[in-house]
């Protein structure tokens, strides 16, 4: 059986939206995904590329900070589509973007050291700020 990571992570939008868009996203990647991230991410080091982009369709969890709640880390499911959807790996790690379904707003994932996803003595890597 593939070893499997749970990645957790705040979502960043640049540009000024409605408020009707998620805070987190949880998604897994396995072995398969790590092995080409950690190819990818050697090439990007050696052909002096800043990044390289491959589409990449994870089954994303999204959620939103449940501002009703005490526990300031309690979230509730988001419900949403997505476009357009990329893994862009960097020389030292790996992050996620995509688009909201039918819109111009782009979202990002927080970045993830390849450092890390090799250890894979942790099922689960949450990179919130």
């Amino acid at each position: 059986m593939s070893k499997t990571v749970l990645i957790t992570s705040d979502i960043s939008i640049a540009q000024d939206c409605h408020d009707d868009v998620p805070d987190v996203i949880k998604f897994s990647i396995d072995e398969a995904d790590v092995g080409e991230i950690v190819k990818l991410a050697n090439l990007v080091k050696h052909n002096d590329v800043y990044k390289i982009v491959k589409f990449h369709y994870p089954k994303w969890s999204f959620f939103i900070y449940d501002t009703q709640s005490e526990d300031q880390e309690a979230l509730l499911p988001w419900e949403g589509r997505m476009e357009v959807e990329c893994m862009n790996v960097v020389e030292n790690g790996v992050y996620w973007t995509a688009y909201f379904r039918y819109t111009d707003i782009k979202w990002e994932t927080s970045r993830v050291l390849i450092k890390d996803l090799l250890l894979w003595d942790s099922p689960e890597i949450d990179v919130r700020e």
